[in-house]
């Protein structure tokens, strides 16, 4: 049995009974069914060559089919060292790109929205790009994020709006809350430094 999984604590992807760790995204997986491929980007080299029945996650748990592999396979793949400014997340459904999202607990992502209380606390940042629905998505958590012919107004604060939205118009009622998502340094580009939810009164 083929195991693999993501380190944590050490950010460094594992595959059971390999005694070398893997740098995140130095391996790819690809798939020609039933076998599922994982080689070493630098040099091509196979270190998993196996059906999906012979692959599993660092706990010995199997997959139902190939495509459910396959999507584990690529998520662990992908993840970034432990305090990357870029998360590597699921969609939870149709995502934009640059619109700000909150993690749902089940290493799902899906829009926040100022106009809902219980977002106050779990927004996570901004989508780099878009997403489809169960696809793997990056979202930054800090730093700056581009987007060409944003028109941001360089020097003013960034707020959330409504659905994953940014505005640079402090939110009043029917907000639930303000939530400084960061500042526009050009009128391109927002630098995202997430702050203190702050309860609006109505």
């Amino acid at each position: 049995m083929n195991l693999l999984g993501f380190d944590q604590g050490l950010g460094l992807v594992r595959i059971a009974g390999c005694a070398e760790l893997f740098p995140p995204r130095s391996l790819v997986a690809t798939c020609a069914r039933p076998m599922i491929t994982v080689t070493r980007v630098s040099t091509g080299e196979a270190l998993i060559f196996a059906p999906f029945s012979d692959i599993g996650t660092l706990d010995g748990a199997p997959f139902a089919d190939a495509p459910s592999c396959l999507a584990y396979v690529a998520w662990v793949l992908a993840q970034r060292p432990p305090g990357d400014a870029i998360k590597v997340m699921i969609a939870a459904g149709d995502l934009s790109g640059q619109r700000a999202v909150l993690s749902t607990g089940d290493g799902t992502v899906a829009y926040a929205s100022a106009l809902d209380a219980s977002h106050r606390n779990a927004v996570l940042g901004l989508t780099i790009a878009a997403a489809s629905a169960g696809a793997m998505v990056d979202v930054a958590t800090s730093g700056p994020v581009a987007s060409p012919g944003w028109g941001l107004t360089p020097g003013l604060p960034l707020f959330l709006g409504e659905d994953g939205l940014i505005t640079q118009t402090p939110p009043s009622s029917p907000a639930a809350f303000a939530l400084r998502l960061g500042h526009a340094a050009e009128p391109d580009t927002a630098v995202i430094r997430i702050g203190p939810p702050i309860t609006l009164l109505t």
